[in-house]
């Protein structure tokens, strides 16, 4: 993205180092780790409460 500004209204720049991030686990790891409790959602099997079948063909 480029854009012009005058140069007195820079107050600093912010450098991404995302190209250095490493990691602490694999990548199927991080999903399924994800996918068991999503952000501010509980687990399935504590809203089932009991129920054996959750979705029927």
């Amino acid at each position: 993205m480029k854009g012009s500004f005058e140069e007195e209204l820079l107050v600093g720049v912010l450098e991404s180092h995302l190209h250095s991030y490493q990691p602490l686990k694999g990548e199927a790891e991080l999903v399924a780790e994800a996918m068991t409790c999503l952000i501010g959602t509980p687990r399935l099997r504590d809203i089932s409460d009991g129920i054996s079948v959750v979705a029927k063909k």
